[in-house]
Protein backbone atom coordinates (compact mmCIF):
# COMPACT_ATOMS: atom_id res chain seq x y z
CA UNK A 1 0.00 0.00 0.00
CA UNK A 2 1.32 3.46 -0.80
CA UNK A 3 1.63 6.27 1.73
CA UNK A 4 -1.52 8.10 0.55
CA UNK A 5 -3.61 4.93 0.71
CA UNK A 6 -2.22 4.19 4.20
CA UNK A 7 -3.24 7.69 5.31
CA UNK A 8 -6.84 7.22 4.17
CA UNK A 9 -7.34 3.54 5.03
CA UNK A 10 -8.73 2.82 8.49
CA UNK A 11 -7.84 -0.43 10.19
CA UNK A 12 -10.32 0.17 13.01
CA UNK A 13 -13.36 2.43 13.46
CA UNK A 14 -14.88 2.72 16.93
CA UNK A 15 -17.98 4.88 17.35
CA UNK A 16 -18.43 5.96 20.96
CA UNK A 17 -22.04 7.04 20.66
CA UNK A 18 -21.97 10.02 23.04
CA UNK A 19 -18.36 11.00 22.55
CA UNK A 20 -16.31 10.51 19.39
CA UNK A 21 -15.36 8.45 16.40
CA UNK A 22 -12.00 6.83 17.09
CA UNK A 23 -10.02 5.75 14.05
CA UNK A 24 -6.79 3.82 13.71
CA UNK A 25 -5.27 4.37 10.28
CA UNK A 26 -3.06 1.99 8.29
CA UNK A 27 -0.15 4.46 8.61
CA UNK A 28 -0.32 4.15 12.42
CA UNK A 29 -2.05 7.47 13.14
CA UNK A 30 -4.79 7.48 15.77
CA UNK A 31 -7.67 9.96 15.37
CA UNK A 32 -10.32 11.01 17.89
CA UNK A 33 -13.01 13.04 16.13
CA UNK A 34 -15.59 14.53 18.54
CA UNK A 35 -19.19 13.90 17.54
CA UNK A 36 -20.10 17.60 17.70
CA UNK A 37 -17.36 18.30 15.13
CA UNK A 38 -18.53 15.46 12.87
CA UNK A 39 -22.13 16.69 13.02
CA UNK A 40 -21.05 20.28 12.36
CA UNK A 41 -19.11 19.23 9.28
CA UNK A 42 -21.66 16.74 7.93
CA UNK A 43 -20.83 16.45 4.22
CA UNK A 44 -24.39 15.98 2.92
CA UNK A 45 -25.93 18.45 0.46
CA UNK A 46 -28.55 19.51 3.01
CA UNK A 47 -25.88 20.63 5.47
CA UNK A 48 -23.19 21.91 3.10
CA UNK A 49 -25.35 23.04 0.17
CA UNK A 50 -25.56 21.39 -3.21
CA UNK A 51 -23.10 22.75 -5.74
CA UNK A 52 -23.17 22.91 -9.51
CA UNK A 53 -20.18 21.97 -11.69
CA UNK A 54 -18.77 25.48 -11.28
CA UNK A 55 -18.83 25.23 -7.49
CA UNK A 56 -21.77 27.61 -6.97
CA UNK A 57 -24.17 26.72 -4.18
CA UNK A 58 -27.48 25.64 -5.68
CA UNK A 59 -29.48 25.59 -2.45
CA UNK A 60 -29.13 27.32 0.89
CA UNK A 61 -27.13 25.63 3.60
CA UNK A 62 -29.42 24.22 6.25
CA UNK A 63 -28.25 24.89 9.79
CA UNK A 64 -29.28 22.48 12.51
CA UNK A 65 -31.28 23.99 15.33
CA UNK A 66 -31.07 20.89 17.50
CA UNK A 67 -29.96 22.13 20.91
CA UNK A 68 -29.80 18.84 22.81
CA UNK A 69 -26.65 16.84 23.25
CA UNK A 70 -25.41 15.44 19.95
CA UNK A 71 -25.06 11.69 20.07
CA UNK A 72 -24.76 9.02 17.43
CA UNK A 73 -27.48 6.40 17.36
CA UNK A 74 -25.59 4.16 14.95
CA UNK A 75 -23.28 3.95 12.00
CA UNK A 76 -22.48 1.74 9.04
CA UNK A 77 -19.85 1.32 6.37
CA UNK A 78 -20.65 2.59 2.90
CA UNK A 79 -18.78 0.39 0.47
CA UNK A 80 -15.04 0.26 1.13
CA UNK A 81 -14.56 4.02 1.12
CA UNK A 82 -16.82 5.71 3.67
CA UNK A 83 -19.16 5.51 6.64
CA UNK A 84 -22.55 6.95 7.49
CA UNK A 85 -23.52 8.12 10.97
CA UNK A 86 -27.08 8.27 12.28
CA UNK A 87 -27.57 11.21 14.65
CA UNK A 88 -29.81 11.83 17.65
CA UNK A 89 -31.29 14.87 15.87
CA UNK A 90 -32.78 12.53 13.25
CA UNK A 91 -30.18 13.26 10.58
CA UNK A 92 -28.30 10.49 8.78
CA UNK A 93 -27.72 11.52 5.16
CA UNK A 94 -24.02 12.38 5.40
CA UNK A 95 -21.51 9.97 3.88
CA UNK A 96 -18.11 10.58 5.45
CA UNK A 97 -15.43 9.28 3.10
CA UNK A 98 -12.31 8.01 4.82
CA UNK A 99 -10.36 10.73 2.99
CA UNK A 100 -12.74 13.37 4.41
CA UNK A 101 -12.41 11.94 7.94
CA UNK A 102 -8.62 12.18 7.63
CA UNK A 103 -8.97 15.79 6.44
CA UNK A 104 -11.15 16.58 9.47
CA UNK A 105 -8.48 15.06 11.71
CA UNK A 106 -5.81 17.21 10.03
CA UNK A 107 -8.04 20.28 10.47
CA UNK A 108 -8.58 19.47 14.14
CA UNK A 109 -4.82 19.09 14.67
CA UNK A 110 -4.07 22.40 12.91
CA UNK A 111 -6.66 24.30 14.95
CA UNK A 112 -5.74 22.50 18.13
CA UNK A 113 -9.36 21.98 19.11
CA UNK A 114 -9.69 20.77 22.69
CA UNK A 115 -9.60 17.02 23.10
CA UNK A 116 -12.40 15.09 24.71
CA UNK A 117 -11.79 15.44 28.41
CA UNK A 118 -14.40 13.32 30.15
CA UNK A 119 -15.43 9.85 28.98
CA UNK A 120 -19.16 9.33 29.10
CA UNK A 121 -21.04 6.24 30.21
CA UNK A 122 -22.66 4.97 27.06
CA UNK A 123 -22.72 2.26 24.51
CA UNK A 124 -20.30 2.18 21.65
CA UNK A 125 -20.07 0.41 18.33
CA UNK A 126 -17.13 -1.04 16.46
CA UNK A 127 -17.60 -0.66 12.72
CA UNK A 128 -15.60 -3.19 10.78
CA UNK A 129 -13.15 -1.64 8.33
Amino acid sequence: MDDMADATTPTNLHLKKSEALIITWADGRHSVLPLRMLRKYCPCAGCQGERDILGRTMMPIVKTTYDGPITATGGALVGNYAMRIDWSDGHGAGIYTFKYLRELDDMQAAHEEPPITKPAKDSSTDIRA
